[in-house]
């Protein structure tokens, strides 16, 4: 039962081969999901919302990267960071 995926996801994919998710598996691919869902709401929301929430989006953003760390999925984390720049 397929179907178009979230634009979420669709957006952050990268190329063949360069794939971040490859060999990441359990809590370690949870949290880097997780993480490229909070940076793709950051760019989305831009503009739309209050800085307050632009704030809590960034603090969010920057605890999961620290679980990221924790899990042991640190560079990862820092290409999902490099590519929304």
């Amino acid at each position: 039962m397929g179907g178009a995926q979230p634009a979420w996801r669709r957006e952050t994919e990268s190329v063949p081969g360069d794939n971040i998710f490859d060999g990441v598996q359990g809590q370690q691919r949870i949290f880097l999901l997780r993480l490229r869902r909070l940076i793709w709401l950051r760019r989305n929301c831009a503009g739309q919302v209050d800085d307050s929430v632009l704030k809590v989006l960034d603090k969010a953003i920057y605890s999961t990267f620290c679980d990221c760390l924790e899990v042991e999925v640190a560079e990862e984390a820092r290409r999902l960071l490099k590519q929304a720049q």
